[in-house]
């Protein structure tokens, strides 16, 4: 059984976890709807999960979070023009997003589905700049703040 020492530091990382979450996606939530900038994509929710669960994860560094979503995204739109929509336009769309965010040292996995989200809605060239990438540095931003935070309050 563990002892009780232990359980307490596994309630303090979880809630800081939940606490993370709430306050980082709640970060991105509330300049969406109160900007009427729409930045909400589900994929920046996926990626919410590996930057407040898996931190440490090199998925989770700001510029794979960014930039995964990004590149993906413009994969995705031009995927979509050049290609038209079908099945196996589709799977190269994913394909090619996965295989340039390995190139590029950018993987993040939620992103792949941005590319098939902006494929699949016949998205413009501005989705990758607004939600994507807005939306992504927003959520990395809103990420690193309360990691700051909570790190600070761990040293007090």
């Amino acid at each position: 059984m563990r002892d009780l020492k232990e359980m307490r530091r596994d309630l303090s990382r979880r809630m800081r976890l939940y606490f993370g979450v709430t306050v980082g996606f709640g970060f991105v939530s509330f300049i969406s709807y109160h900007s009427g900038v729409p930045i909400l994509i589900a994929p920046l929710a996926a990626s919410t999960c590996i930057l407040f669960a898996a931190p440490g994860s090199p998925f989770a560094r700001p510029r794979n979070v960014i930039f995964g979503h990004a590149l993906s995204a413009a994969i995705g739109v031009i995927s979509n023009h050049s290609l038209g929509e079908n099945w196996l336009a589709n799977t190269v769309c994913v394909a090619f997003a996965v295989a340039m965010m390995d190139a590029t040292d950018t993987m993040h996995p939620p992103a792949a589905a941005t590319s098939l989200l902006a494929f699949t809605t016949d998205q413009g060239y501005m989705f990758i700049f607004r939600p994507v990438a807005l939306g992504a540095c927003i959520l990395v931003l809103a990420s690193e703040l309360v990691r700051f935070s909570i790190r600070n309050k761990d040293d007090e």
